[in-house]
C-alpha cells in the first residue's frame, strides 16, 4: 500500500467516475498520498473550485452547507466499485509574450511548457457534436460550456493552425497579407480527427 500511495502527489489531478458511467468529477490533490490504517488517504480540493478543475472537466460543482463550509466535497458520493484515475494532461497554447514571435507550446501535467513552433498567429481546437436527434459544432473550445453540452456527444475534433514568416522581411514594405493585413506571408492548415470508437455505437 505504501508503494501505491507513493504514486500520488500534491498537484495531481484525479478523475472520479461512477461504475455505471452516470456521474464524473475531478479534483486536485493538496498533498501526497499516505497510508491511513488499511486505506490510502488522498487529500483534495473541493469539486468545482478552480484549483481542483483546471481543465474544466467537472459537470457539476460541490454544494456546501453551513455546517461544512470548509469541507472538501466531491459533489457526489463515490463508492468502492467506482473508478479513481490519475490524469496525465496535455495543454497546448500560443505564448504571445513576445508579439514579434508568438510560439505554440505544449505543457504536460504541470511541467514547464516546451516550444513546438514559432511565428504562430492562429490556433484553435473544436469539436463536432452528436446527440442522436441533432448535431452541432463547438469550434472555439475556450467558450465550450460543459453545462450546455454533454462531452459524450463529441464525435470529431478539428485542429486549425496558422503560421507566418517573420514580419517586415520583404523589400516591398507595402506588402500586406489578406488574413490580418500584416507585412508577412501566412500559411494555414487544419486537420479533422475522427476516432472510430467515438461513433461506432451510434444508431
Amino acid at each position: 500500500m505504501a508503494a501505491y500511495a507513493a504514486l500520488f502527489h500534491g498537484g495531481d489531478q484525479l478523475l472520479l467516475i461512477k461504475s455505471d458511467g452516470s456521474q464524473m468529477a475531478t479534483t486536485t490533490l493538496t498533498k501526497d498520498g499516505q497510508v491511513t490504517g488499511a486505506k490510502i488517504q488522498l487529500q483534495h480540493n473541493p469539486t468545482g473550485a478552480n484549483a481542483a478543475d483546471p481543465l474544466g472537466i467537472t459537470t457539476y460543482a460541490a454544494t456546501k452547507g453551513a455546517s461544512d463550509a470548509f469541507a472538501n466535497k466531491l459533489g457526489n458520493q463515490f463508492c468502492q466499485p467506482d473508478w479513481v484515475l490519475k490524469l496525465a494532461w496535455t495543454r497546448y497554447n500560443v505564448d504571445a509574450t513576445d508579439p514579434t514571435n508568438p510560439k505554440l507550446t505544449r505543457q504536460v501535467s504541470g511541467n514547464a511548457p516546451e516550444v513546438l513552433a514559432e511565428q504562430i498567429i492562429g490556433f484553435k481546437i473544436g469539436a463536432s457534436l452528436w446527440s442522436g436527434t441533432d448535431s452541432g459544432d463547438a469550434y472555439d473550445f475556450k467558450n465550450y460550456n460543459y453545462g450546455d453540452y454533454d462531452p459524450s456527444q463529441v464525435r470529431s475534433l478539428r485542429i486549425s493552425l496558422i503560421g507566418r514568416t517573420p514580419p517586415n522581411q520583404f523589400s516591398d514594405v507595402s506588402f500586406r497579407n489578406s488574413f490580418d493585413g500584416g507585412s508577412y506571408q501566412i500559411q494555414a492548415m487544419s486537420i479533422g480527427i475522427n476516432p472510430r470508437n467515438l461513433s461506432m455505437n451510434d444508431q
